[in-house]
């Protein structure tokens, strides 16, 4: 397949619609490589449709038609600069719309599809290293159907502790969807 021949202004937006999409329906999972590879999905989108718009225009290095006419290096770098600016708060502002339509989409499925309850122990506080910060998630191990789940879920250092136990509610339809209800309480023997 000639990498020439595919059309950038379908293929930036398919990898766009394809990485929402995925972050869309698998966010609640928590899995990290797809929501890296989902990420990394609607960034090359964004690339490809950058490439694209500045092809051919001041932006583009590789054209010498726009230094001969103007010799001034700073409104080019500027102009870079905005227009990179631009792209950014258009990426940014998209992962924050998919995102959060993310979270009202889990919202909506647990207020209005069939759910029930368990109790749920935290296993364990998973610690995942980024290039400039660390991330913790507390895993979730409960059963549904007899089927143990194991469900990471993000926290501030120190919001869950091993061996404690939740009451939740979860999704029938997608178990590793869940809400806390509240801390589980011990019953007390009547004395």
């Amino acid at each position: 397949m000639d990498p020439n021949k595919i059309n950038p202004l379908i293929a930036g937006p398919s990898l766009i619609i394809a990485g929402s999409l995925a972050i869309y329906f698998e966010d609640y999972k928590n899995n990290y490589l797809v929501s890296t590879i989902a990420y990394i999905t609607v960034l090359g989108g964004w690339i490809v449709l950058f490439i694209r718009a500045i092809k051919g225009t001041p932006l583009d290095e590789q054209t010498g038609e726009f230094k001969t006419q103007n010799s001034e290096p700073l409104k080019v770098r500027l102009t870079r600069l905005l227009s990179i600016g631009l792209l950014l708060a258009v990426m940014l502002g998209g992962f924050y719309l998919v995102s959060n339509l993310a979270t009202e989409r889990r919202e909506m499925i647990l207020k209005t599809q069939p759910t029930d309850t368990t109790t749920a122990t935290i296993a364990g506080i998973q610690v995942r290293h980024g290039r400039s910060s660390t991330s913790y998630y507390a895993i979730f191990e409960y059963k549904v159907g007899g089927k143990v789940i194991d469900h990471p879920r993000y926290e501030d250092k120190g919001d869950f502790l091993t061996g404690d136990k939740y009451e939740i509610r979860y999704s029938v339809k997608y178990p590793e969807m869940f809400k806390i209800i509240g801390k589980w309480r011990y019953d007390i023997p009547n004395q």
